[in-house]
C-alpha cells in the first residue's frame, strides 16, 4: 500500500507519521523544496500526552513526479491552497482516491473539477495536532475520524480508506452522507477556530471565556440552521454540545486558525465562516456571529499584513 500525503501541516505530518509507523509506504509532498529536504532527512517527530515521543522516516520530496503510483492520495492542504496544489498533483490524482483532510467546504468540489476521474473521499477529523517546527509536531486531540465518499462510486474506496485508517490506529465512523459530514465540522469549525483566535484561547478555553464562549455558541447555531436550510440532515441536534465535547477532547490544542493569526498567516475565514455567510444568503438566512467572526478575523489579517 502507497499513500501521498500533500501538505506538510500538523494533520499531514500526523497522519503520514501514523501511515509510516503501521507500515505503509508513504510519501509527503510539499511546495517547498528546503522543507521537504528537511523532513527528507529528519523525519517525523511525534510527542503526546501519555505517551513516549516517537520518530519516523518519511519519503518527503517537492517534485510529484517523483512519487510513484499511489494507492491514496491524502489533501492536507489549507483550503486556499487547494487548487494549486491539486493542479501540482493532477497526474497522482487521475483515477486515484483523493481523500480531504481540510478545513470549509469546497474542497472535493475543486478535486472533481479539476481532476474528473478522481475517487473523491471526505475526512473530517478530530485529530488535534500542532506544528513546533518543521517535522516536529505534539498530537493535542484524539477524536474520531468521519469518512463519506463524496460521489457514489467513490463508496469502495472510502470503506478500504476507513480499514487503512483503523490499521494506522484512528478510529473511524463511516458515514453515507457527505454533506452531513462536511458541514457538522463546519459547525464546530465555525464556532470554534475564530473564537480561539480572536481571544487567543486554546480549544478547552473557548466554551467557559465570557466573550468567546457565547459567540462561538452562536456561530454553531447560525451554522446549524444553514445547513437545516439547505436540507442537509446533521447526525446532531444539539451544536452547543458537541462544540463543548470537542473543545474537551482537543482541550490543550489551539486551533489552525489560531496558530495561523499567531504566525501572522493567512488564514482560512473564507472557507469556514464566509463559507456560511455565503450559503445562509442564498437560503435569505442572517448569520450575525459569523459575520462577525469574518470581520474580526480580516481585521487582525489586515493589522498584521500592514505592519
Amino acid at each position: 500500500m502507497r499513500l501521498a500525503v500533500i501538505g506538510p501541516g500538523a494533520i499531514g505530518c500526523l497522519f503520514a507519521a501514523r501511515f509510516v509507523r503501521a507500515g505503509y509506504e508513504t510519501w509527503l509532498l510539499d511546495k517547498e523544496p528546503s522543507r521537504a529536504a528537511v523532513l527528507l532527512r529528519d523525519g517525523i517527530s511525534v510527542a503526546s500526552a501519555g505517551e513516549a515521543a516517537w520518530s519516523v522516516q518519511v519519503k518527503a520530496t517537492s517534485d510529484a513526479h517523483a512519487i510513484p503510483e499511489p494507492d491514496f492520495i491524502c489533501l492536507c492542504v489549507k483550503s486556499y491552497d487547494t487548487a494549486s496544489a491539486i493542479q501540482h498533483a493532477a497526474e497522482l490524482m487521475s483515477g486515484k482516491p483523493v481523500v480531504s483532510l481540510q478545513n470549509g467546504i469546497g474542497n472535493l468540489d475543486e478535486v472533481m473539477w479539476l481532476v474528473p476521474d478522481a475517487l473523491p473521499i471526505c475526512a473530517a477529523t478530530g485529530q488535534g495536532a500542532i506544528v513546533e517546527s518543521v517535522g516536529k509536531i505534539t498530537h493535542t486531540g484524539f477524536g474520531d475520524t468521519r469518512i463519506a465518499p463524496f460521489a457514489a462510486f467513490a463508496a469502495p474506496a472510502a470503506q478500504q480508506f476507513g480499514e487503512l485508517l483503523r490499521t494506522a490506529g484512528f478510529e473511524v465512523q463511516m458515514h453515507n452522507n457527505a454533506a452531513s459530514v462536511l458541514w457538522g465540522k463546519l459547525v464546530v469549525n465555525a464556532a470554534l477556530n475564530p473564537a480561539s483566535a480572536i481571544w487567543r484561547l486554546k480549544n478547552g478555553e473557548v466554551p467557559t471565556h465570557a466573550g468567546a464562549g457565547p459567540a462561538a455558541k452562536a456561530a454553531a447555531h447560525e451554522t446549524m440552521e444553514t445547513a437545516q436550510r439547505l436540507g442537509i440532515d446533521l447526525s446532531f441536534r444539539d451544536p452547543w454540545k458537541v462544540l463543548c465535547e470537542v473543545c474537551e477532547a482537543t482541550n490543550g490544542n489551539r486551533s489552525s486558525m489560531y496558530e495561523d493569526v499567531l504566525h501572522r498567516r493567512r488564514t482560512e475565514i473564507d472557507a469556514i465562516n464566509g463559507a456560511v455567510v455565503s450559503a445562509a444568503r442564498n437560503v435569505g438566512l442572517d448569520v450575525p456571529a459569523n459575520k462577525d467572526f469574518v470581520r474580526r478575523i480580516r481585521e487582525l489579517e489586515a493589522g498584521y499584513r500592514a505592519s
